[in-house]
């Protein structure tokens, strides 16, 4: 593999970077950490913080590997103020988890600017209807997210 304008070069298919979870996971992780995701697995959010470093990717991309879990991880980074774009990524994704499904998710229009709320609401609903449950959808680096960008209003 090798990179090139943005994405990860493969004999037989292009994989965005944001939308491709961790590959080098290693051998090593702690099975009580896992234990407490599964405690929280019925929760509608969980959030994994800790120092720079320290593992958090890796944590739950071996919790994904380990339970067999369906996911979608986008790997969020400054430039994700753009809702449409980001809505883009997310669809990338969910067609990755899904190849076998034909996914059309709906367009967020300029006017649609007004209703962010009501039409992330609505995205997401679509989008769960391609996942089996369980699932997760990872926002890996989700820190580095300006604090004045409407995506913090469509995650809440």
């Amino acid at each position: 593999m090798s990179r090139k304008k943005g994405f990860i070069m493969n004999t037989d298919k292009l994989i965005m970077p944001e939308i491709a979870h961790p590959t080098n996971v290693p051998g090593y992780f702690q099975p009580e950490l896992h234990d407490l995701l599964d405690e929280l697995a019925s929760r509608k959010l969980i959030i994994v913080s800790g120092p720079s470093s320290i593992g958090k990717s890796n944590l739950v991309a071996t919790y994904i590997v380990t339970r067999n879990i369906q996911s979608i991880w986008y790997r969020v980074d400054k430039n994700d103020a753009d809702l449409a774009t980001f809505y883009s990524c997310v669809e990338l994704a969910l067609r990755k988890a899904n190849p076998c499904k034909k996914i059309i998710m709906p367009r967020m229009v300029l006017k649609a600017h007004r209703g962010i709320i009501r039409f992330a609401n609505l995205y997401f609903q679509e989008a769960y209807q391609h996942l089996e449950t369980p699932f997760l959808m990872v926002f890996d680096n989700y820190q580095d997210v300006p604090e004045d960008v409407a995506l913090h209003r469509v995650i809440a």
